[in-house]
């Protein structure tokens, strides 16, 4: 088991960009041995002093960045997907939350709670959709929000003017699509993968210009360019749209509801999507697929039944495709159990 952990960070670390080869060198053995204990501390880990007084000298060491740290495994991780057919471009953010260390520099606010403090995570995980193999981090920001809030009374020009922490999505498709397109004449079809919170007018432009397909989970109620059947928004002319068959599937156990075999009917509806009000309707309308999976006859309160409005630009003509859609956005999970894990080793 070792000599395979050993061997996996050596390739992992193979093309890692931390100005040294002593420094690849030296990362590749932190990994080796947290790897044999993971979620442990540093001193635990590394054992002897000199080791743990080595760890701590890289890790504090400026031109150490965690850019440079995952420099490695990301361009690994790009070669593995670059043989592939259609990859999956999960994306997701998480919290990383420090309570025991809560005053220690370059930590923030994470939640409303005062005195929680800690680092924003957005994470873009690559899965291979044919098979479901996961391939690796192709990409993730890290950063620290500011202790003091915006205003209330902020104006709309003004919140434009200023980052926003909703511009990370789809950020990792620009970066995605070109880094393989390097690697290969013959890419695969990238498909970013989002949850609701990824559901914005500027992240679907923004995965049409990268040449990245979309699986995105819809909240907005959006205004349509023309009427499809009498409706005039996008989730009611969703929700009215004609049923292309149903699914079956196993709902794994969740707080304390067991297990179960949900019934899925499946709609699929056309629509064309104006800009949003906000930036005063300017900008192409965006024509795509609204694929509704509602959970039906089940026992089940209605509140916890299954209820997916899915955003899509994948042809979904026949009951096959749109179980294509739907089976795609099921692989959305695993960037939690990656998130999952992250927090674990961690420690938060």
């Amino acid at each position: 088991m070792a000599r395979a952990v050993d061997e996996w960070v050596l390739r992992e670390f193979e093309q890692a960009t931390l100005g040294d080869p002593r420094r690849n060198a030296r990362a590749a053995l932190i990994v080796s041995a947290q790897a044999g204990l993971f979620g442990g501390s540093i001193p635990r880990a590394c054992v002897t002093w000199p080791s743990i007084k080595g760890c701590y000298r890289m890790l504090s060491n400026d031109s150490v960045t965690p850019d440079g740290l995952l420099s490695g495994h990301i361009s690994a991780t790009i070669d593995r997907a670059s043989s592939r057919r259609v990859v999956l471009a999960i994306e997701d953010g998480t919290s990383l939350s420090f309570p025991a260390v809560a005053d220690i520099d370059g930590l923030g606010p994470i939640s409303t709670s005062s005195g929680t403090k800690g680092l924003m995570v957005h994470t873009t995980l690559l899965v291979d959709r044919d098979n479901g193999e996961t391939l690796g981090v192709a990409r993730q920001d890290v950063w620290t929000r500011p202790k003091e809030k915006a205003s209330p009374k902020e104006s709309g020009d003004q919140r434009k003017k200023r980052p926003r922490e909703s511009e990370v999505w789809a950020r990792g498709a620009d970066h995605l699509v070109s880094r393989i397109g390097a690697a290969t004449e013959q890419p695969p079809r990238v498909i970013s993968v989002f949850d609701r919170e990824g559901d914005a007018y500027e992240t679907l432009v923004r995965c049409r210009t990268a040449g990245a397909g979309f699986v995105i989970r819809a909240v907005h109620n959006r205004k349509l360019a023309m009427q499809v059947d009498g409706e005039d928004y996008s989730i009611d002319a969703a929700n009215n749209g004609p049923i292309l068959g149903h699914l079956d599937i196993q709902v794994p156990r969740r707080d304390n509801r067991p297990p179960r075999q949900a019934r899925l009917t499946l709609r699929a509806t056309k629509v064309t999507l104006l800009p949003p009000k906000n930036i005063g309707r300017k900008g192409e309308p965006i024509a795509l697929t609204m694929v509704v999976v509602q959970e039906e006859g089940s026992d089940v309160p209605k509140k916890d039944r299954l209820c997916w409005v899915l955003l899509t630009d994948e042809p979904v003509e026949t009951l096959e495709q749109a179980r294509g859609v739907v089976d795609t956005y099921r692989l959305r999970w695993r960037i939690e159990e990656f998130h999952m894990g992250l927090k674990t080793g961690c420690g938060c």
